[in-house]
């Protein structure tokens, strides 16, 4: 364990003792994905915190929520509830035995006095179970009875049941046999690639689990309440609905409407939303006409084209005519028309080559920030503000050492903080990026739908 990881954890621990200070006689509930080894903060171990921490939310009622989150420790979540500890401990192991991602997940009960356990229930006093071989959780945990990677493969198949998947004896997806089922799964996915992108921990302006950016408006908690909304219009999607542009431009304005009404006219996911609703319709249509997923980018391109008439009628926002007009870009729509063409061709082998090899995220965001024409900065701050910020992005790329390199990023994450600037467009991409990613990842590596993709990424070597 590094000295940052326990420094990490020790401010972790100061902000649980800071809590039960402020709530007295409260109960304190903090929630952590239950991962060996000291880096959390993937994908799968993100998920799993975020479906346990809605399943406590939703038992539990709590009066207060609080989050923390760092690369190491990834997510947690701190609920103030008003029930009694012993209470609220019952209920955490029903939920930590029950729930399909509970074995997954920590969820620990404290209040000033005391840290509750399942000793506390000695009528009841099973000790949690290993997760391969089902003895005592830490006998095996101490003789290192099972490798890293057996524990990582259960807990990465445990998530992928949980969005939607669970294969029988001829390897086909039991989960995707009727539309329902597909929405069902691509909904999972959506959600996760959003939890994904905001718990990214520099956010250059943009809401993270670390800082609301430059914005006053909204803040994690907020943008955490869109997401399963999101989700919800994945899920709900019809196959009607998905039959041309049209039908998904009417569904999607209502989905917007919603959205809307629930941040009451925060802006917090408009754009990746519309994103987000072109990718899933398309990728249903090539599983249900069982098309290679090769085909999917030209899917998209083709079921995009009525966005064309938006640019010829001026129907889009100023910032996005703007860009289109004098820097030959168009926004959201223009990714779309190309069918996400600079994802397929450039930022997914790019991903799957950074984590192959070991290599940081963040330096992908700062070249996609570099190479973005941001029409949430231009709308912000001008043309101007765009051009200084893909100019300070390119020379931060251009740093050969790794350790001021990795300063320098951190120190242009908080200037364009300080500066209102605000990274929207590019937070759009990577949400798209981690969607299109988890997509062929899952849907692609079955052979009931399998295509000619060339570029799938592993999962496991993220």
């Amino acid at each position: 364990m590094s000295l940052s990881l326990l420094e990490k954890r020790e401010k972790t621990d100061s902000f649980e003792k800071e809590l039960l200070s402020r709530f007295p006689f409260k109960t304190l509930v903090v929630i952590r994905a239950n991962i060996p080894g000291g880096k959390k903060g993937s994908i799968e171990s993100n998920w799993i915190v975020y479906r346990i921490f809605l399943e406590c939310k939703k038992k539990m009622a709590p009066l207060k929520i609080f989050h923390s989150y760092t690369d190491e420790e990834g997510l947690i979540f701190f609920l103030i509830v008003n029930a009694p500890p012993l209470e609220v401990k019952a209920l955490s192991i029903k939920i930590e035995d029950n729930e399909s991602l509970g074995r997954l997940a920590d969820i620990d009960v404290l209040t000033a006095e005391k840290l509750f356990s399942r000793n506390d229930f000695p009528q009841n006093n099973e000790r949690r179970k290993c997760f391969l071989c089902e003895k005592d959780a830490v006998i095996c945990a101490r003789s290192r009875t099972h490798s890293q990677k057996e524990i990582m493969d259960f807990i990465l198949k445990k998530v992928h049941e949980d969005w939607s998947l669970k294969k029988s004896e001829d390897d086909r997806p039991n989960g995707l046999s009727n539309d329902g089922d597909i929405f069902k799964l691509l909904g999972d996915l959506t959600e996760s690639s959003l939890l994904a992108e905001l718990c990214r921990p520099l956010g250059f302006g943009c809401v993270t689990a670390n800082s609301q950016g430059s914005h006053k408006d909204m803040d994690f908690l907020l943008m955490l309440k869109c997401i399963p909304l999101i989700g919800n219009a994945i899920k709900n999607l019809s196959g009607k609905d998905c039959e041309s542009f049209e039908a998904l431009r009417e569904y999607g304005k209502k989905q917007e409407k919603k959205l809307f009404d629930l941040t009451g006219g925060v802006n917090t996911y408009k754009g990746a939303l519309f994103l987000l609703l072109i990718l899933n319709a398309c990728t249903f249509r090539i599983i249900k006409e069982k098309k290679a997923f090769a085909d999917l980018s030209k899917e998209i391109a083709d079921f995009s084209l009525p966005l064309k008439k938006d640019f010829e009628l001026k129907a889009c926002s100023p910032s996005s005519l703007q860009a289109f007009n004098n820097l030959g870009s168009g926004g959201v729509r223009g990714l779309a028309l190309s069918g996400f063409a600079e994802h397929f061709q450039n930022w997914l082998p790019l991903y799957k080559k950074t984590f192959s090899e070991g290599g940081d995220f963040v330096k992908i965001i700062v070249k996609m920030i570099e190479t973005t024409c941001d029409t949430t900065i231009i709308k912000r701050k001008g043309e101007k503000a765009l051009l200084e910020v893909q100019k300070k992005a390119q020379e931060l790329l251009c740093i050969k050492d790794k350790s001021i390199q990795e300063i320098a990023i951190a120190e242009f994450s908080a200037w364009c903080e300080k500066n209102n600037i605000s990274t929207g467009g590019t937070a759009d991409k990577i949400i798209i990026l981690y969607n299109i990613d988890i997509i062929l990842n899952i849907c692609y590596n079955f052979r009931a739908y399998r295509g000619k993709y060339e570029n799938g990424i592993d999962l496991k070597n993220r």
